[in-house]
């Protein structure tokens, strides 16, 4: 008897937890101060600036040093890989067509290389017709301050130098899904 009344209390208790909520027809509204709290978390997000990219200089496979802070006032796209790398080897054309694409634009396609620099890179990127802009950085250092935990990783930067896009892996549709970001890029 004892334990049918303690279940008729917590069953009219549950029943009116909707009610005090404010609940109708068991539909719950919006919490109290809910709206509040996705305003402040909007302006949060609107308020915390995309990062900015870490200037570098690293050289080319002739040996030219190649300041990433002397690119500002273009659209840089910027893939760390190997070649070693399947996935890296795959993206090698994409990043062609773009440099392609945007050439004449203010655009530049940049490929940091993580395994190879000097005369066994340029033959490497001759034998593939690949003519983007190619750095060394060999000792990983600047794959670090990048955060670059596996290649091919991928970063676009705004003309103020801005990441605006990051990603890990190689993407078939990158082409077309950079050619937007970049021309939305262009028209700021």
């Amino acid at each position: 008897m004892r334990l049918l009344k303690w279940g008729i209390v917590v069953g009219l208790g549950l029943a009116l937890i909707p009610a005090l909520r404010g609940d109708r027809d068991g539909v719950r509204g919006p919490e109290p101060g809910a709206a509040a709290l996705a305003a402040a978390a909007d302006k949060e997000a609107r308020s915390q600036e995309a990062p900015k990219a870490a200037d570098f200089v690293l050289p080319d496979p002739e040996g030219k040093k190649v300041r990433l802070r002397d690119q500002r006032g273009k659209v840089v796209v910027l893939s760390f890989w190997a070649t070693w790398c399947p996935p890296c080897r795959e993206e090698m054309p994409h990043l062609q067509a773009l440099h392609t694409k945007y050439k004449g634009k203010p655009v530049r396609v940049i490929a940091v290389n993580l395994d190879q620099q000097g005369k066994p890179l340029r033959e490497w990127l001759t034998e593939r017709k690949l003519t983007f802009t190619t750095l060394a950085d060999t000792n990983q250092k600047v794959a670090a301050q990048y955060g670059v935990q596996g290649i091919p990783t991928l970063l676009v930067l705004d003309q103020q130098g801005t990441i605006r896009h990051r990603a890990e892996g190689f993407d078939p549709n990158m082409e077309k899904e950079l050619s937007t970001l970049i021309d939305g890029l262009l028209k700021k």
